[in-house]
């Protein structure tokens, strides 16, 4: 479950009624729909397939709903193969890389002022990053529980998604500030030649 609840009406009818939500079902369905339609809406809207925002509309409506029903019904033949399942698993950690790639990103611009296109290359970095850092994700909560390789066992341990995280946070704030300072160094440093202006 997305939302774990320790002791009813501790916060108050909020909670409660989020309770009462979490007892139907409906939110452990209602933010993998939204997902996957947002995404799937997204998508359509900028490849350009259909040609009507209605039409993409329809059929991300539709993806969402052949994707959610079966989950909510209890058609699927195992929690592996249901893709809300997975989804739920990951959510946590993909949260948790999102937070970090977009503190980068405000950081490097706030390091970077006027200046920002230096660090294009560490943006589209960053972004790589955190593709691949998502497709692991995927990859340990599609595997079935104690069932990954020896050698992937890494990937069903949440820490090592938060050291990684940690460790690329810090290695580009501290590259950016390093980049910075050398720049201005460069520019502060700067030789004129005799007879022109300063």
């Amino acid at each position: 479950m997305i939302f774990q609840y320790y002791g009813y009406g501790r916060f108050g009818p909020f909670a409660d009624a989020l309770q009462f939500l979490e007892n139907l079902g409906l939110l452990d369905a209602l933010i993998p729909f939204a997902l996957i339609f947002a995404i799937f809406y997204a998508v359509m809207d900028q490849i350009k397939v259909l040609k009507n925002r209605q039409a993409n509309l329809v059929v991300s409506l539709s993806v969402a709903l052949i994707t959610v029903v079966p989950h909510a019904l209890g058609l699927y033949p195992s929690p592996t193969a249901d893709p809300v399942a997975i989804i739920n698993r990951a959510l946590p950690e993909i949260a948790l890389i999102v937070l970090a790639v977009t503190v980068v990103m405000i950081l490097t611009g706030l390091l970077a002022g006027k200046d920002w296109e230096k660090f294009t290359y560490w943006q589209n970095s960053a972004k790589w990053i955190a593709l691949v850092l998502v497709a692991l994700v995927f990859f340990g909560a599609m595997a079935p529980p104690g069932q990954l390789p020896g050698f992937l066992n890494f990937l069903a341990n949440p820490h090592f998604y938060s050291v990684m995280i940690i460790i690329l946070v810090f290695g580009l704030v501290v590259w950016a500030v390093v980049f910075s300072d050398s720049g201005d160094d460069k520019k502060g440093n700067k030789v004129t030649q005799p007879g022109t202006p300063p």
